[in-house]
């Protein structure tokens, strides 16, 4: 008997895979990597993906401190089997990237790291081939005025309508695509500060995804981290809580984030908020943790009206604690190797689908998925690490877990056939 069949998980679904970008060899004094990625299908069938492309190293910053970053835009026609690059949108620093579609024109949401405290927005109608000059739509600022941001105040701040394109605090916004919800010609998207808190913007799509006066956005709430999960094994400065989705469950909506405890010691769990919205005023608030298998990691999640189940993407870690040994330069519980498929009814109970991609070296990945369903498959982008050489792999000799080389496009066929029916029955 062969080995799939006396273990069946040791298979992937979707090991084979079709490159989306690459990023270029590396230089004497920088190198490049896909940050995040955006993901989104226009009604015709085409598929766009977005890589926020940045660079590293002694020549990557310029002497005001911005960098040479770009989205890189590619396009598929044929449902993912081959891909071609139509734009490169510059940016003076990260972007945190989401691709969303309405009416086949594709939209550009990206907040911008490091000290600029600004979303800004785009859109494309020609199928990503050209795009509108990227402008702000939400930023942080200190001057207590919220605009059309009700229920934006904090203790140390408050979103506001910009007036100008760029805030000089030392604010970031993670804007990197998890799951959105449209309801009631509403747009819902989770947006996270400098990876610690957590918070939601809303858009009123009438009014339109480019106008600042369309968006209004919570508080940034706080997860609370008692003791109890964190032991203290590895102690010092980490990420909180990010990259939230936002599912909608019997008329509610949801937020269910990354949850970081004890830098990865404390693993596979994550941050339920409940959202409130009477038209004016959004509310977010703290709810509980919750067991969610890779919820150290970025999740993804996605509602399938035809099996009324919620499907989920995630990296399940092997060595959190670091109770077996691993080698040199291995990241520290920070595990991205077993890219893995549930499905839940309840999107808090998971049942296990199977492993979508995997790769045995720590170094490598496959990480930050974002899915979208067609017709009986999932089609998968990935943000991906792996097959490094020469330069680059002595540039990634630590974080080449992290440090992505390409975006990779998967496809898990007849997926709704992996699950069991565990839908309450009579």
């Amino acid at each position: 008997m062969n080995s799939a069949a006396l273990y069946p998980w040791s298979q992937t679904l979707a090991q084979e895979y079709a490159v989306v970008a690459r990023a270029p060899d590396d230089t004497e004094d920088r190198y490049w990597f896909f940050l995040n990625i955006g993901f989104a299908a226009l009604s015709d069938g085409t598929l766009l993906a977005a890589g926020s492309h940045v660079v590293v190293g002694p020549g990557a910053v310029t002497a005001d401190g911005t960098s040479d970053c770009c989205v890189v835009i590619a396009r598929s026609a044929d449902h993912g089997k081959t891909w071609t690059e139509t734009a490169r949108i510059p940016f003076r620093n990260r972007p945190e990237v989401t691709l969303y579609t309405r009416e086949n024109i594709a939209y550009l949401i990206a907040g911008l790291s490091r000290k600029e405290g600004v979303i800004m927005a785009a859109a494309s109608k020609d199928k990503g081939a050209t795009w509108s000059q990227p402008t702000p739509i939400i930023r942080w600022s200190k001057k207590g005025a919220t605009g059309t941001g009700k229920g934006g105040n904090d203790k140390s701040g408050s979103w506001e309508v910009p007036t100008e394109a760029v805030s000089k605090d030392d604010h970031w916004y993670a804007t990197n695509q998890t799951a959105m919800v449209e309801k009631d010609d509403r747009l819902y998207l989770a947006v996270g500060e400098n990876c610690q808190t957590m918070g939601v913007a809303v858009c009123d799509l009438a009014k339109g995804l480019l106008n600042p006066q369309a968006w209004r956005i919570t508080d940034q709430v706080e997860m609370p981290i008692p003791k109890e999960l964190n032991p203290g094994l590895f102690p010092g400065p980490a990420m909180r809580c990010l990259e939230g989705n936002i599912i909608l469950i019997k008329d509610r909506l949801r937020v269910l984030a990354r949850a970081v405890i004890d830098r990865y010691g404390t693993a596979n769990l994550a941050a339920v908020f409940d959202l409130e919205d009477n038209g004016e005023k959004v509310k977010l608030s703290f709810t509980q943790f919750y067991p969610i298998p890779g919820g150290q990691g970025k999740f993804f999640i996605i509602y399938d009206e035809r099996s009324r189940l919620y499907w989920m993407a995630s990296n399940l870690p092997a060595n959190t604690q670091g109770w077996v040994e691993s080698p040199a330069g291995a990241p520290r519980g920070n595990d991205r190797r077993f890219l893995m498929l549930w499905y839940a009814c309840d999107a808090l109970n998971w049942f296990p689908a199977g492993c979508i991609a995997r790769t045995e070296k720590l170094t490598e990945s496959f990480m930050y998925p974002v899915m979208i369903i067609e017709n009986d498959d999932l089609a998968i982008l990935v943000r991906t690490s792996v097959r490094y050489s020469g330069r680059q792999a002595e540039n990634r000799a630590k974080n080449g877990f992290h440090d992505a080389n390409r975006m990779t496009f998967h496809r898990v066929r007849n997926f709704r056939s992996l699950a069991m029916n565990i839908l309450p029955q009579a």
